[in-house]
């Protein structure tokens, strides 16, 4: 290592260290929520704030952190990179009991705090693109959802059983509603999964 490496380290180390010298007594809580198009960032957003106003005099400082979803929030909580996390409960289910998505990769630290929404699926088409049923999505550039997200999950097992289309039969696209819809109209995209709470957009 040459000395201009460890300078940099030294340095960010120094000021690490006396910035957390400042904050000892404050426990920091991250919320990991969704893309910021969805549902879950503002939402999440939204719970940060009410818990800083109710829960500051007890030395918690609450923050919502956009992420990919669902998928990527459960494992940021068994890395121990986040404290809290909106995510779909079967998804969620199937962590702690090691099950489907999660055969052999149990997260048993996990313990459901509240239910937020009943959540929908809802596949938007563009009227353009010719498309009436499950099957039609075939060949199609389809939004699945953000990479690692609970959104991706579901378009994959929803192509699988209704039209038995993986998605090496459509063209994915790998983002979050709000790009989606902006594609859709721009005819970019001729379908995406907007799966989100009611209403959406």
């Amino acid at each position: 290592m040459n000395k201009k490496r460890i300078a940099v380290l030294c340095v960010a180390l120094f000021i690490l260290t006396f910035a957390g010298a400042g904050f000892a007594s404050t426990k920091f809580v991250t919320i990991v929520t969704g893309s910021t198009g969805g549902t879950y960032y503002p939402i999440g957003t939204i719970l940060a704030n009410h818990f800083n106003t109710a829960l500051m005099e007890k030395g918690y400082k609450w923050s919502a952190q956009s992420s990919g979803g669902t998928v990527e929030n459960l494992d940021m909580m068994q890395r121990g990179e986040a404290e809290m996390a909106i995510a779909m409960a079967n998804l969620t289910g199937f962590a702690y009991t090691g099950t489907v998505r999660y055969e052999g990769k149990k997260i048993e630290n996990l313990r459901y705090v509240m239910g937020l929404w009943p959540d929908v699926t809802q596949f938007v088409v563009s009227g353009s693109s010719g498309i009436k049923t499950w099957a039609d999505l075939k060949g199609k550039k389809v939004a699945v959802g953000p990479a690692a997200s609970g959104t991706e999950f579901s378009s994959k097992v929803l192509l699988q059983a209704l039209a038995g289309l993986t998605f090496d039969d459509i063209k994915a696209e790998y983002v979050g509603y709000s790009e989606a819809a902006q594609a859709l109209q721009n005819g970019q995209l001729d379908a995406f999964n907007a799966e989100a709470g009611v209403p959406v957009g």
